[in-house]
């Protein structure tokens, strides 16, 4: 009895000791490579390190891998609550994930960007096309955006790095 109620109270203990050994012992075993089949020694760490390398290469995102970047709109005049869409093309050397399109401008005479939009892309390797649609504010004096000419910017980023960017002038219009 007194066995039973030892192995109840250690029960937790030796399942969880047991699993821990079967797992150490499962990937020393099973990991391929780890260790040189014929004497039993650590492989070389040349390989490794040649492997860590290529995988950093692959990786290392810059500016070269943007071939081209493009920004257009539907409309080079616009008025008060009129849809645009901004088209963003971009040719690639190459797949980038993660990469963030961003669509600003419209800035009023208070200082304040109206357009201002923030995308979580994929650009794929070839050419890529982004359509952003967007309906134009109260184009007034009193709301800080008067008849005239504004920039609207586009820019890609990768971590935080700028890649590309471009930019145009859109009219506003009473």
């Amino acid at each position: 009895m007194c066995f039973l109620k030892v192995w109840i109270e250690k029960k937790f203990f030796a399942a969880f000791y047991c699993t821990s050994c079967i797992l150490a012992l499962s990937i020393f075993f099973f990991m391929p490579g780890c260790i040189d089949s014929v004497s039993g020694q650590a492989q070389n760490q040349q390989s490794n390190t040649t492997n860590n390398q290529s995988a950093y290469l692959i990786t290392n995102v810059t500016s070269n891998d943007i071939l081209d970047f493009q920004l257009n709109s539907s409309k080079q005049e616009c008025k008060s609550y009129e849809n645009i869409y901004f088209t963003v093309s971009v040719n690639s050397t190459r797949r980038i994930e993660n990469a963030s399109l961003s669509l600003h401008g419209l800035l009023s005479s208070y200082g304040a960007e109206y357009l201002k939009k923030n995308n979580s892309i994929i650009v794929e390797s070839g050419y890529n096309e982004y359509i952003i649609e967007y309906t134009m504010p109260v184009c007034s004096k009193c709301a800080g955006l008067p008849a005239g000419s504004y920039a609207v910017y586009a820019e890609l980023f990768y971590h935080g790095q700028l890649l590309a960017n471009n930019s145009l002038i859109i009219n506003v219009v009473n």
